[in-house]
């Protein structure tokens, strides 16, 4: 799995947004929550996502710029 979504309809202004599996720093199972390495701002501010247009290497690159992640394709040409 390269990415999940996460629904932030519950914040002001919400939308859909990707979060890659390794910025999860906890799953609490009894809580039922989700602690990321990332700011709640960032993730509300984030490129929105959209499962109706095709995910490309541009949306990727704006996804990892937006929360100043390297990139996993850093070592192949960059095809923006």
């Amino acid at each position: 799995m390269r990415y999940f979504v996460v629904n932030t309809s519950n914040w002001w202004g919400g939308h859909h947004v990707l979060i890659a599996p390794q910025w999860v720093e906890r799953v609490s199972w009894p809580d039922l929550t989700v602690s990321l390495d990332l700011s709640r701002d960032a993730i509300k501010h984030a490129p929105p996502y959209d499962a109706a247009t095709l995910f490309e290497r541009q949306h990727e690159f704006a996804m990892y710029e937006h929360y100043g992640r390297p990139k996993y394709w850093a070592d192949e040409p960059d095809d923006r």
